[in-house]
């Protein structure tokens, strides 16, 4: 990025996140913090009203706006894509703020930009997901809750069954951050029954109750690898084109073998999170280690074949 673009996106940074820390600008733009501080002074020499407040940072002064933005047709698909994969995946306001937002970009760009994104639009489609409710959606009362209490700090009891478990948990977590992904939200917290950072589906809670009890944030933690179990697969030929259609998510890599045959590499963090979706593929899907896992499910199979005797 050169120095002019630096200097646009630094002003867009402060217009949209208020104050910011010379440290949080030097990260964000990747430079140091005395190529900061120039920045600063030649945006104040340009007639930008940067006010700085010792001890807290850089911020515009109020009421001042950069005026309106001019899109490349690169930046012009790019929103509209995300919009229209947004309202493929949402549901409520959000899809339809969605398309009101492409309505908006589309009145200011210029002929070359139009043409562009309309061709695009023409020919690109996302498919939606089928599902009766949309997963995407911010007006779910779980969602609602729990941006709430992120934003007030405040922590919230759960009652969670997580993946093997005959019985649920109590818990009591102090939330960080919602994530959606996969078509599932998750909830990043600190759960303090196992004293560390840990992630819960929402469609896991039984139970969801946001208390009066605020928390301090603590330091985020150094992320750590999880450590994973290596599972081997031999598929037939014709099992194997499926699976690729549906891959499990702890795929790592394949290997074919004699007769057509592939053998397949997973590394989940425990056999229980891909042993369903092997047992779905049938004699398809042949497991070759570990043995535990091979077990468990030769165990299934006869309680399948016993019931459906």
């Amino acid at each position: 990025m050169n120095r002019l673009d630096r200097l646009f996106a630094m002003t867009t940074y402060l217009q949209g996140r208020g104050r910011v820390r010379a440290d949080d600008l030097a990260h964000r733009f990747e430079v140091s913090k005395r190529t900061v501080y120039r920045d600063i002074a030649a945006m104040a020499e340009a007639g930008i009203p940067v006010v700085s407040l010792p001890g807290q940072g850089y911020e515009l002064a109020s009421g001042y706006f950069l005026p309106p933005l001019v899109f490349s047709p690169a930046e012009a698909s790019a929103l509209l894509l995300g919009a229209r994969l947004l309202a493929s995946q949402a549901s409520g306001a959000i899809a339809a703020a969605a398309d009101g937002a492409v309505a908006k970009v589309a009145a200011v760009l210029d002929d070359a930009a139009r043409r562009h994104v309309n061709d695009l639009d023409d020919t690109v489609r996302f498919l939606e997901t089928g599902a009766p409710h949309p997963p995407l959606d911010l007006a779910d009362p779980r969602v609602t809750a729990l941006r709430a209490a992120i934003a007030q700090r405040r922590v919230v009891a759960l009652r969670y069954r997580g993946p093997g478990m005959k019985a649920p948990t109590e818990r009591r977590v102090e939330p960080r951050v919602l994530a959606f992904g996969g078509n599932t939200w998750y909830l990043a917290a600190y759960c303090r029954l196992r004293g560390g950072e840990r992630a819960f589906r929402l469609d896991r809670i039984e139970r969801l109750v946001v208390t009066e009890e605020p928390f301090r944030p603590r330091p985020e933690e150094p992320s750590k690898s999880s450590p994973t179990i290596e599972v081997r697969v031999r598929f037939s030929a014709e099992t194997a084109r499926h699976a690729r259609e549906r891959q499990h998510w702890s795929f790592v890599r394949e290997e074919e073998e004699e007769e057509g045959c592939w053998m397949s590499v997973y590394a989940p963090r425990r056999t229980d999170e891909i042993a369903s979706w092997l047992l779905g593929w049938g004699a398809g899907a042949e497991v070759l280690a570990p043995p535990v896992l091979r077990a468990s499910l030769r165990v299934e199979a006869l309680r399948l074949a016993e019931m459906l005797t």
